[in-house]
């Protein structure tokens, strides 16, 4: 980590510091006045005595005092750093520049300058070898030769730049071919042509002058910000003694981390609840979107049932000019009711007659076909007779067909006749279907009619039963609730449409979505998904089952062992106590919450039919034995495998009576498990009269006095004699301690 990053770290860490001062000092107000108002802690709900109270909220404003004292110095220390940090951060970008100057720029122009001094370096020497070899002596204030060699010294010239003597003048000293070197004006040109290149390689050097003095400069003021820096950095250094380590500002970096953190789980918490309330919003606005269109709806279908009702009066007055034009049709029917009948009766008889002549002529007609046929015949036979050259069969045959073409013309005839005449019955019958039609008009017209008379019957009936009801103003009334009763179906299903139409576009969207590879096999998951929760179900109600058995055995468990515990106590104190106060005590559990295993106990004394709670109300005396009795009754009770019983000056605050009482009770508890193999009671006291009361031979064999002298602990029997049994001595020592 750089001296920036350590800075940067430093400044966050004050300042998260100094903040938390705060967030601690506004905290702990609050808190107090909790603590003062229901003498309980706010944390951990533990109650508090008016000492303990004034105690921990000392305790808790000076350590927050001294937190607030130790965070103004971090702010003040914050602060120095900030400032520090805010000047640093100013030179930083002349720093960086003026690094990059540093590296890049000054090497390389000290680069170029090396390169094209060593240039200028090469092209003089050449320039002085050129002069020596070849003679040349350039007088720069007149620009002309002042001593001219021989031709041959050319050669050397053309030697020592490394060319032909050929191309000497052409590539070199910028001469035409064949020129001599003898002429005064040939060696001009060669002199002004030096003389520019040396112009030029001045120039370059000159034009890097002024980088190579900005470099210098830079460097310069590099170096002053460099001791600035410097300077900075121990003024740092001297103020951050009482900064923290790198670990212990890495260790509440990673406190901030875990807050941050739980900052932002509750800002994906928020964010949830800000998602949650937009698809609200969305159901909102799309339930406005449905009643709008409702409404809209419900609008149409009042304008529908305007309408219905002006169709319903147009109708009304088509159905008085009916009546009005049934009347007229009633009084023009009664002739032509007669008229029809008679013409009914002739088309009846008229078609019979018809039907019975078609019958003739389809008759005719295929008695005509059959001798068509046996013509055909006769034709064939003629044919086979005129084959076979029988001329005079031929001849009657002819005289025959003669007769029979007579015939047929005749038939035709007829037929032509009975064609005509069935023309003329047909035109009969298309006039009788004619009148036929009018018939089924005017019969048409007498249903109308008796319907509008039975329609007139009805309104006439309706109007009799509005009157009954109470006139037109009651049915009107009525009419109102039954319109206001159709609106609101019609809404109703207006509103079941929108609803469907809502189902029936997710429904849709629903079936697009699980065309989507997610939804794959979906029912076979959900099945297992559904298998899984049935199956955790059976088995939490198992649990459930298992729990409160197990818990209704806990709680029998524990009534009978208070059951016990109690009998046990009832009994000790009654052998041990020798007042009249109280006749004996016990534990009581009051169950702090229904269907809870927490109980609170107290312990309560009995005395006739009064009973008291023992806190408060009892000796120091009474409070040692009543604490020693339920110790033993404890103990009686639940180390049924553990036979160690250890009491440390169990006489303390007991008068003499009570103390032998309590003597004759260890005394009966060691009759009573003399049997037991494992059994061992260890007492320490400094009362001799109760260590002889229970040390007598027959239930103990020896008891000890322990002592200390100079040298070592000593243990002493009490029949006499010095036994060093130092193990047992330190046993019984830190056993003491311990108590």
């Amino acid at each position: 980590m750089s001296r920036k990053e350590e800075l940067m770290v430093f400044w966050y860490i004050s300042c998260s510091k100094y903040n938390i001062a705060d967030g601690m000092r506004q905290m702990f107000d609050p808190f107090e006045r909790v603590a003062r108002a229901h003498h309980v802690c706010p944390c951990c709900e533990r109650p508090f005595s008016a000492e303990e109270e004034d105690e921990f909220v000392k305790k808790q404003r000076v350590k927050a005092a001294s937190s607030a004292e130790h965070m103004k110095v971090l702010a003040v220390d914050s602060s120095n750093a900030d400032s520090h940090f805010q000047q640093l951060d100013k030179l930083r970008m002349v720093y960086e520049e003026h690094v990059k100057i540093g590296k890049e720029t000054i090497p390389n122009a000290e680069k170029d300058l090396h390169e094209l001094t060593q240039e200028l370096d090469l092209k003089s020497q050449a320039l002085d070898d050129v002069i020596i070899n070849s003679g040349l002596k350039i007088n720069l204030g007149k620009s002309e030769l002042v001593l001219v060699a021989n031709v041959l010294n050319v050669i050397e010239l053309a030697n020592l730049v490394g060319c032909k003597v050929s191309r000497l003048p052409m590539k070199y000293l910028c001469l035409p071919l064949g020129s001599t070197f003898k002429a005064k004006a040939i060696w001009d040109s060669v002199v002004i042509g030096v003389l520019a290149q040396v112009k030029a390689d001045k120039d370059s050097i000159e034009a890097l002058v002024q980088p190579v003095e900005t470099a210098d400069r830079f460097f310069q003021e590099i170096q002053t910000w460099q001791k600035q820096v410097d300077d900075l950095e121990e003024k740092l250094d001297v103020g951050g003694q009482g900064v923290k380590t790198m670990e212990e500002i890495q260790s509440e970096l990673n406190t901030l981390q875990s807050t941050k953190d739980g900052l932002h789980n509750e800002l994906e918490k928020l964010r949830d609840e800000q998602r949650y309330m937009e698809m609200d919003l969305s159901n909102i606005r799309i339930r406005w979107h449905t009643l709008r269109e409702e409404k809209v709806k419900a609008a149409n279908a009042l304008r529908d049932v305007r309408k219905a009702e002006e169709e319903l009066e147009r109708l009304t007055e088509e159905k008085s000019q009916v009546d009005f034009d049934e009347k007229h049709l009633t009084e023009a029917l009664g002739p032509l009711s007669k008229e029809k009948d008679k013409l009914l009766n002739d088309y009846n008889e008229l078609k019979a007659k018809l039907n019975h002549e078609y019958e003739e002529q389809a008759d005719q007609k295929r008695n005509y076909q059959q001798e068509v046929e046996s013509l055909l015949k006769i034709n064939s036979k003629i044919k086979e007779y005129y084959d076979l050259k029988k001329g005079d069969r031929l001849k009657e045959l002819q005289e025959k067909k003669s007769v029979l073409e007579s015939q047929l013309q005749s038939c035709d005839i007829r037929k032509q006749e009975i064609s005509d005449e069935l023309n003329k019955s047909k035109d009969l019958m298309r006039n009788q279907d004619q009148l036929r039609r009018n018939i089924e008009d005017n019969l048409n017209y007498r249903e109308k009619k008796a319907e509008v008379d039975e329609l007139a019957r009805e309104i006439e009936s309706l109007e009799e039963g509005i009157l009954k009801i109470g006139g037109v103003s009651t049915f009107e009334a009525e009419l109102g609730k039954l319109a206001q009763e159709r609106e609101r179906l019609l809404s109703e299903v207006n509103r079941c449409h929108g609803t469907m139409s809502v189902y029936q576009s997710n429904i849709s969207k629903n079936k697009i979505d699980l065309k989507q590879a997610q939804y794959k096999d979906i029912d076979k998951r959900y099945f297992d998904q559904l298998i899984q929760l049935k199956t955790t179900e059976m088995a939490n109600k198992d649990l459930d089952r298992y729990y409160n058995a197990l818990d209704k055995a806990l709680m029998r468990f524990h009534t009978m062992k208070m059951e016990e515990i109690n009998k046990i106590i009832r009994e000790l104190w009654q052998q041990t106590y020798r007042g009249q106060d109280i006749d004996y005590v016990s534990i009581h559990s009051d169950s702090e919450g229904a269907g809870t295993r927490s109980y609170s106990y107290k312990v309560v004394m009995q005395t006739g039919d009064a009973e008291l709670e023992m806190r408060g109300r009892c000796s120091a005396g009474q409070k040692v034995l009543a604490s020693l009795i339920i110790r033993l009754a404890l103990a009686e009770t639940f180390c049924l495998n553990c036979g160690i019983l250890a009491l440390d000056e169990p006489t303390t605050n007991l008068d003499g009576p009570n103390a032998e009482s309590l003597a004759a009770a260890l005394l009966r508890i060691m009759e009573d498990r003399k049997g037991q193999e494992n059994f061992q009671l260890i007492v320490i006291t400094h009362d001799e009269r109760f260590a002889q009361l229970i040390g007598q031979r027959q239930h103990a064999e020896r008891y000890y006095r322990v002592a200390k002298d100079d040298q070592e602990y000593i243990l002493e029997r009490a029949s006499g004699g010095i036994v060093p049994e130092r193990e047992v001595v330190l046993a019984a020592i830190k056993l003491m301690g311990s108590s």
